[in-house]
């Protein structure tokens, strides 16, 4: 598109690009690799704009590229989780008692208390250890949408203040063949 500057960029550094490759090739011209490889830095870069991809994402794609091409990727350094977290599992089933589930991963050993608002009662659990899980009773319920709001408090300071969604929904019921159905199946 010759209205749009980053396409008129690529066009010219395009340009340049394969002049100075015919350069290294046909006059064996090394010293200009230095010079052809910020060329296509620039061009990367300005391909990246075009698509949206972010600085990260470039350099991502230029590692999965550098192993295609070399066959090997370098080992990264594994980022350890560094803050807290709190997760939530539930089993509940319309009129049955169930369950959440609830998984702290707590890398610093802070002192963390969880204030669960279920419909029926207020439940508060406390860990300091680095990785808890506590299972919290649900009484029966029927079928529908509860909002359960929860507080984080992290070392007596309020860190997290949010809602649980938990749908409670009625399971299908599945019908049992039984030797009518079976009849059936030997008359079609």
């Amino acid at each position: 598109d010759p209205t749009n500057s980053l396409h008129k960029k690529l066009s010219e550094l395009s340009r340049k690009a394969h002049e100075i490759a015919k350069e290294i090739y046909e006059r064996n011209r090394e010293d200009l690799k230095v010079d052809l490889k910020k060329i296509e830095e620039e061009i990367d870069n300005i391909v990246a704009k075009l698509y949206g991809i972010t600085d990260e994402e470039l350099k991502e794609i230029k590692k999965c590229l550098k192993a295609l091409m070399e066959g090997e990727l370098e080992e990264e350094e594994v980022e350890e989780i560094e803050e807290l977290q709190v997760n939530f599992n539930a089993n509940v089933k319309p009129l049955t008692p169930g369950y959440i589930e609830v998984l702290i991963l707590n890398p610093q050993n802070q002192k963390v208390r969880v204030e669960i608002y279920l419909p029926e009662k207020k439940e508060v659990i406390e860990t300091n250890e680095k990785e808890k899980t506590f299972r919290i009773s649900v009484k029966p319920l029927k079928p529908g949408e509860y909002r359960i709001p929860y507080k984080v408090i992290v070392d007596g300071r309020k860190e997290k203040e949010d809602e649980l969604v938990l749908y409670v929904k009625q399971e299908k019921k599945v019908r049992k063949k039984d030797k009518l159905d079976d009849l059936l199946d030997e008359l079609l």
